[in-house]
């Protein structure tokens, strides 16, 4: 049975990215041994790859920066507290499932390129597969900046004066 009281977990990204990059592996190998094309992916979604993780980066710093702050710092509303931390885990999740995407995409262009074909793809299959890895650990690493401290869960208050945010 899956705790989410924890929050997410990365066995579970693992497992997801894993049950994609196996089934795209595939099914790509399958799509091409049929003389249709390699999707193409585009520089953009690297970019967009990348905003998404400094976004949820700069949202989740708010709330580490209250949680660890010994000085009077405003608490975020609770609703953006909970939206954060639903952003970072929503990142961890279907950044590993996009990595497990592009990393099928890699270990097909790989044996392409072994044949001749042009280099370009695989690259950018690399670097969206390394973007795409880059929002699964800003999800991660947002979700352990909004962990409440263990003193702040039994307590009505917080160390730094402010009641501390509800679940």
């Amino acid at each position: 049975m899956i705790d989410l009281s924890e929050g997410v977990r990365i066995r579970y990204a693992l497992i997801g990215a894993g049950v994609v990059l196996v089934l795209s592996f595939f099914g790509l190998r399958w799509w091409t041994s049929r003389g249709n094309s390699m999707p193409t992916n585009s520089w953009i979604t690297v970019v967009v790859l990348l905003m998404i993780a400094a976004a949820v980066l700069v949202a989740g710093w708010e709330i580490r920066r209250y949680l660890r702050s010994s000085k009077k710092v405003a608490p975020p509303s609770p609703q953006r507290a909970r939206a954060t931390l639903v952003a970072a885990q929503a990142c961890a999740l279907a950044g590993s499932v996009f990595a497990g995407w592009y990393l099928a995409q890699v270990l097909v262009h790989i044996d392409r390129v072994s044949h001749g074909a042009d280099r370009a793809p695989l690259i950018l299959a690399l670097v969206s597969g390394a973007s795409a890895t880059a929002v699964a650990v800003s999800g991660f690493v947002v979700q352990a900046w909004c962990r409440l401290p263990p003193e702040d869960e039994d307590s009505s208050g917080s160390a730094n004066g402010y009641p501390a945010i509800p679940a």
